[in-house]
């Protein structure tokens, strides 16, 4: 153990796993810690907010080198300081390289489902939630599924509250995520390709499904006629939500008959 660490004690033996040990310790000793220019810049008001509706830093140790480098959680740590709260801490146990971080980024989307284990009984959307991602296969697309469903100026942060609201009835919006999965899976199935279906892609399906002229059962048909191979190949190429709505909404409007093609005009993209 550092010997910069002279306050803490242990709190809690956790479940070990391969980036942090099974223990974790509390300080108020916040210059002990360095963060590096690695990391994200640090969040402000919103965050510090959160932590005094509910203060969930015991249940959300940041993860530290034995040098006491931050590696994840440098914007609890700058709100715990902020607040005057015990931050939680637990230390890498191996050297954590750039490809470590990057996992570790790609896993906060899982964090997202321990607020659904904390609030499912005390709010039935985040039950709800829970029955999207498991019925239509969107586990992967936790934030994807969490603020197209909700309601509100900051979706995450209600929903990390225990806030969290729906932004249609539940029936709506089961027909909608119905609707994207089954897309989805029709893209993956034509190009063969698990990447080529983003979160973007997610978010412009979900916006083409409000869309008054879309026609769930033609579109799923386009996705597998050969003529539309390029056309859908070129819109998934977008990487914007609303470019990528705009032209998937035009591969849903367009025609083939003889050799016109009826001129379109498009909505822009609701926020």
């Amino acid at each position: 153990m550092n010997n910069a660490i002279c306050t803490e004690h242990i709190i809690m033996e956790v479940i070990l796993n391969i980036y942090q040990t099974g223990i974790i310790y509390q300080t108020t000793n916040y210059s002990q810690f360095t963060i590096t220019r690695k990391n994200r810049p640090i969040a402000g008001k919103r965050i510090i907010d959160s932590i005094k509706k509910k203060n969930l830093l015991p249940e959300k140790p940041i993860l530290v080198t034995s040098n006491l480098v931050v590696l994840d959680g440098q914007h609890r740590l700058k709100a715990a300081e902020a607040l005057q709260l015990p931050i939680f801490f637990q230390i890498a146990r191996k050297n954590v390289t750039d490809e470590d971080l990057a996992i570790l980024n790609v896993q906060k989307s899982w964090e997202l489902l321990n607020y659904i284990n904390l609030f499912w009984d005390k709010n039935e959307n985040y039950a709800f939630i829970q029955h999207i991602l498991d019925t239509y296969g969107l586990n992967a697309y936790v934030s994807f599924v969490i603020n197209s469903a909700g309601s509100g100026n900051d979706i995450k942060a209600s929903f990390k509250d225990g806030e969290y609201k729906l932004k249609e009835s539940k029936e709506v919006i089961e027909m909608r995520m119905r609707k994207v999965s089954e897309c989805r899976t029709e893209l993956i199935k034509r190009f063969n390709n698990h990447k080529i279906v983003t979160a973007q892609c997610l978010y412009a399906l979900y916006q083409l499904t409000k869309y008054s002229k879309y026609n769930h059962k033609r579109f799923i048909e386009k996705i597998n006629k050969p003529c539309y191979k390029d056309d859908f190949y070129k819109a998934l190429e977008f990487r914007k939500n609303t470019l990528l709505y705009t032209h998937l909404k035009i591969i849903n409007n367009k025609r083939t008959e003889g050799n016109s093609k009826k001129k379109e005009e498009y909505d822009e993209e609701e926020e």
